[in-house]
């Protein structure tokens, strides 16, 4: 490279492209990769992601197992259970309790079966 082209980088990007233009090669003397070899790497890639993909799924799930049952034998998940089954059992209760107090409105035109029975 000549002295000038080192100084002014815009000139000798201008230069690389008047190259360019008339056809003569840029420094690289190798021919282009033709197009078929540029699309087995995109199907190895594609392959190899979904290989890696189906690895990952496995493992989640299999991560996902271990915590459910860690979570399963701790304390704190035992005690939260019997928390939301005694709350149960009492709304339970209520419900029955309520439902033999309940208040019945009788109509002004009609009789409940109740009362002529």
């Amino acid at each position: 490279m000549p002295d000038d082209q080192q100084q002014d980088p815009l000139k000798a990007l201008e230069d690389l492209i008047a190259q360019r233009k008339a056809g003569a090669p840029a420094g690289d003397t190798s021919p282009p990769a033709p197009v078929e070899e540029s699309i087995a790497p995109q199907v190895d890639t594609e392959a190899l992601l979904a290989e890696a993909q189906a690895r990952d799924a496995v493992d989640i799930a299999t991560q996902r197992q271990k915590f459910e049952e860690l979570k399963q034998t701790s304390p704190q998940y035992q005690a939260a259970t019997e928390q939301k089954q005694a709350a149960q059992a009492e709304q339970t209760q209520a419900d029955v309790f309520s439902d033999d107090y309940k208040i019945r409105q009788i109509d002004h035109t009609t009789i409940p079966e109740e009362i002529t029975g």
